[in-house]
């Protein structure tokens, strides 16, 4: 480092600091010299995509129907199905520490089960929904306690649900709500259940769309809760549109543990989405955000709510080609993460950042998350840790099926600013001059 004179640099050697040197500003000599810069010092750069940790295996096999919900910054719970041991459902507590995940045992909550989804009640309670394939595939739900990295559940619920297109979200510590795809007609229905406890008891059901001459209905359902008393679905209307589909959204509204839905809205009027094409997230109590696929590959767009009315924005592409296994969270009111499996790049599992504006989304630089494979990332899982982490998880075709998680990060970065100025032609006692001696500076 030198010091500026009116029109020298003093300046020291590297391996003699007791000889003072004295150089003009104008440099002479074989070494060549750039002009410096003039800075105001470090400054925060927001981050415009996630960046991910190394993989943790939660199973180190064949794994199905992994997912994966927060209890706190640093503790998941995720769910799957062990396929060695007879598909047998179990659960893990994940404990994040950074970008390590070290994960608890094993906790089996069926001998032999489907889809499983859950949700967070508190910082020690989680709702289950799994389908129990030893019980002539009964839909159920129970609570699970955590306790360090244990789980105890309580006792199963037959929700009285089918198995078409699963998916459950929490109002409260106390309230839950469940949708389904019946199996007759395709008729989207919805039952709210109350917690004691590990004690559940469901209302009646309400559906959210009819019944269709097709037997298609409501197709790859997606729900989010915005409030303690308010939910967002979204899914592909087959009534309206049938053998197509249009994506819709209605507003629920909760009163104990019965739901009334409000008008439709369409988000989507081309040819939609369905199972794991489709996923919504709450951004606050009266915005959301819906992510689907459609031939000209994934979409996102927000939307307001006021009531049962919804405003939506424009739509935000994050993938041109064909995506799968969509999941989207939000990390802030300005934030949300997308991951989806990209069909048109051999699967591989890939994520971006989308920052909200209004009802605008712009989207950062793709992070890839998974090499690829046969089937690429398979079942892919989000979860918010807090306004900057989150975890990942899937099923990893290309590495046996294994059941995978990794911490995500979009923290903001430092730059140095002010960079615009080259120094003055008069020096002063406010700058400062660097002089190094570099190895080959241009090889």
């Amino acid at each position: 480092m030198g010091l500026l004179q009116e029109s020298n640099a003093i300046f020291y050697h590297p391996l003699n600091d007791a000889v003072e040197h004295l150089n003009a500003k104008t440099w002479t000599g074989t070494t060549g010299f750039a002009a410096g810069k003039v800075s105001d010092g470090l400054a925060g750069v927001e981050a415009t995509s996630p960046s991910f940790s190394s993989e943790s295996e939660f199973l180190a096999a064949a794994t199905s129907n992994p997912t994966v919900t927060a209890l706190t910054s640093t503790k998941v719970v995720v769910t799957y199905s062990n396929q060695p041991s007879a598909t047998r459902g179990e659960a893990r507590v994940g404990i994040v520490n950074g970008a390590d995940i070290t994960w608890g045992p094993m906790k089996s909550f069926a001998t032999n089960s489907g889809d499983t989804y859950e949700a967070k009640l508190d910082s020690s309670r989680f709702v289950l929904l799994y389908v129990d394939s030893a019980d002539s595939s009964t839909v159920k739900v129970r609570i699970g306690t955590v306790s360090g990295t244990d789980i105890t559940f309580g006792a199963t619920t037959n929700t009285g649900a089918t198995t078409g297109y699963l998916r459950i979200a929490s109002f409260s510590s106390t309230h839950f709500i469940v949708i389904w795809k019946s199996a007759s007609g395709g008729r989207g229905a919805s039952k709210v259940g109350l917690v004691s406890g590990t004690d559940i008891t469901l209302g009646a059901q309400s559906d959210y769309e009819p019944d269709s001459a097709l037997g298609e209905g409501a197709e790859g359902s997606a729900i989010a809760c915005l409030s303690s008393t308010a939910a967002v679905v979204c899914y592909e209307d087959r009534v309206a549109s049938p053998g197509a589909g249009i994506g819709t959204a209605r507003i629920g509204i909760r009163s104990g543990t019965d739901i009334t839905w409000g008008a439709k809205h369409t988000y989507e009027s081309g040819t939609a989405h369905q199972g794991y094409h489709l996923q919504v997230t709450a951004i606050d109590a009266a915005t959301f955000v819906v992510a689907w696929n459609q031939p000209n590959g994934g979409n996102m767009r927000a939307g307001a709510v006021s009531g049962t009315g919804i405003t939506l924005g424009g739509k935000a592409n994050f993938d041109s080609s064909s995506s799968n296994q969509i999941d989207i969270i939000a990390l802030s009111a300005a934030k949300v993460v997308v991951a989806w499996a990209d069909t048109g790049d051999s699967y591989k599992g890939k994520s971006k950042l989308g920052t909200i504006s209004g009802l605008d989304i712009t989207l950062g630089a793709e992070s890839q998350f998974q090499s690829g494979g046969a089937n690429g990332a398979e079942e892919i899982g989000l979860t918010a840790l807090g306004s900057s982490e989150f975890v990942v998880v899937y099923r990893d075709d290309g590495d046996g099926d294994h059941g995978t998680a990794k911490v995500g990060n979009v923290s903001s970065g430092s730059d140095l600013s002010g960079l615009t100025a080259d120094y003055s032609s008069a020096a002063a006692a406010t700058k400062v001059a660097f002089c190094g001696w570099l190895n080959r500076p241009s090889g």
